[in-house]
């Protein structure tokens, strides 16, 4: 590889490692969290474990209301005031006697608290408090521990409590006022218009009723939000409106379907999801749909910590309400949304910036391949340059060699000459025919050699050795000597073994009897 191929490379990894790392803004930089604030109802849900009669009545309730609150920095703690009590994030949220912090964190956006009873407490109580904060939002997650022994008899049960607050005016800017512009629709309104068009809600809601008295067939459906954020316990119920093609609102219910059979999730009511305590983290999808028309939502479900920090990414208002108001359609008709959203230009410029760096990395990457292309066509005409020499001297060394020798003209006296072998008969001399006869010099022997036919030929033979493993074999037994036999009336004899004479018959007997 080139060094610009590789300067490329590292350009490329360079800029994608910039894309990649998370935007910081220094400490200094981040706007106080003093001012107005509005702080939700405070959700509360209980989880009894062992507990009989001996514990007494169940725990229940414990939940605070909607109120406007006032927050004051003080150093790195925040001191919220209002709603019926004070509270410092220094501070569990449940005070009772006996109970006391044990660990403390603490920034300028993010605290964490745990109490406990003392190890001699019979009533053993664990409360973990923990408190993030964005430059508009805070949101704020509490768990309990309660276990205690009545007369032999286990009693223990678990809390969560989850609130959120959301900023209203921040310590020294200006209140909001008449003067400043409105968003509607994703347009800006002058505050005048605005007062204008404020002025006039009773005749559009008469000119709309009017034109409303007769109402057409289902034509849009808008459901609000299109993704919910959700913890283990929570309940929460989507909004639907049907209108016709004249944008009346018609009061038809969509048909509600979960897409799959989720863990911890039912469908009480249309429209409305129920989680239990222990609802694992998961995405499920829910589609709503009328004739001709079908929207599908997502309902995602984060444990507390995992809430947290969804809401800080963004995407989720303080209510963990999808800020998304577009959907997909089934159809090829849009549907109708009144939504109004605040975009974030962070994701255009990041986008722009990724298609910069993917246009450098595509003129380097186009920039090497033309290097590499360009090398290797040099190797080609120097490889060609190589073969073209090899040529030149191999013609160069053809040209160099000496001329043939010229061949010795036969003699024309020897060119009907033939030799004829010793012992050949005249016949097979006259089979050349046309050609003198000639017989062959006698052979010549060099000095100290014997003639042909007298040389004595030498063989060598190899040395024998006796094989250890061949055993001698016995010499056979001699056979017996025959038996001669004689006739007594002849004296014929016989050495045959015969018993009887072949002249006479008579019986033979040894001759040596």
């Amino acid at each position: 590889m080139t060094a610009l191929p590789r300067i490329a490379l590292s350009v490329f990894f360079a800029l994608l490692v910039l894309v990649s790392s998370p935007e910081t803004a220094p400490a200094d930089s981040l706007p106080p969290l003093s001012g107005r604030w509005t702080q939700s109802a405070m959700t509360v849900r209980w989880r009894i474990g062992q507990w009989g009669d001996a514990c007494g009545p169940r725990p229940s309730g414990g939940g605070a209301r909607r109120a406007s609150v006032t927050i004051n920095q003080s150093g790195n703690e925040l001191v919220i005031t209002g709603g019926g009590r004070s509270y410092r994030t220094s501070q569990c949220w449940e005070q009772y006697p006996g109970l006391r912090r044990v660990s403390h964190s603490g920034g300028q956006r993010a605290w964490a608290n745990v109490c406990k009873t003392s190890k001699t407490d019979p009533r053993q109580t664990t409360i973990r408090t923990n408190i993030n904060a964005t430059d508009n939002a805070i949101s704020f997650a509490e768990t309990g521990q309660y276990q205690f022994v009545v007369q032999g008899q286990n009693c223990t049960a678990s809390v969560g409590r989850w609130r959120n607050y959301t900023l209203v005016q921040r310590a020294g800017e200006p209140a909001p006022n008449s003067q400043e512009p409105e968003l509607r629709a994703g347009k800006t309104v002058p505050a005048k218009k605005a007062k204008k068009s404020a002025a006039q809600p009773k005749r559009s809601a008469h000119k709309s009723a009017a034109n409303c008295t007769k109402r057409g067939l289902p034509a849009s459906l808008q459901i609000h939000p299109l993704k919910k954020l959700m913890r283990s316990g929570e309940n929460f119920r989507f909004q639907a409106t049907v209108r016709d093609a004249k944008g009346c609102r018609l009061g038809v219910e969509p048909k509600w379907e979960l897409l799959a059979s989720p863990d911890g999730m039912t469908m009480p009511k249309p429209g409305t999801v129920s989680l239990s305590d222990d609802a694992p983290e998961q995405v499920v999808k829910i589609t709503a749909t009328i004739p001709g028309r079908t929207v599908t939502v997502e309902v995602e479900v984060a444990s507390s910590a995992r809430y947290r920090s969804l809401l800080e990414l963004g995407g989720f208002n303080e209510e963990g309400e999808g800020t998304r108001t577009k959907a997909p359609s089934s159809t090829a008709n849009s549907i109708s949304t009144t939504s109004v959203t605040a975009e974030d230009g962070s994701k255009t410029r990041k986008m722009v910036f990724l298609g910069v760096v993917g246009f450098v990395a595509v003129g380097l990457a186009l920039i090497g391949f033309m290097m590499i292309r360009r090398g290797r066509q040099a190797a080609a005409v120097a490889e060609e340059k190589k073969v073209a020499a090899i040529g030149k001297q191999a013609a160069a060394a053809a040209k160099a060699e000496p001329p043939p020798r010229p061949r010795q003209a036969r003699n024309p006296a020897l060119s009907k000459t033939a030799v004829v072998t010793p012992g050949m008969t005249a016949d097979r001399q006259r089979n050349f025919s046309g050609t003198q006869v000639v017989e062959a010099p006698p052979a010549q022997t060099p000095p100290g050699q014997a003639p042909p036919g007298q040389q004595r030929e030498v063989k060598t033979s190899p040395v024998l050795v006796p094989n250890p493993q061949i055993q001698p074999v016995a010499a056979a037994p001699a056979a017996p000597p025959p038996v001669i036999t004689v006739c007594p009336r002849c004296s014929t004899r016989y050495a045959d073994g015969s018993q009887f004479c072949g002249q006479d018959g008579a019986t033979l007997v040894p001759a040596n009897s």
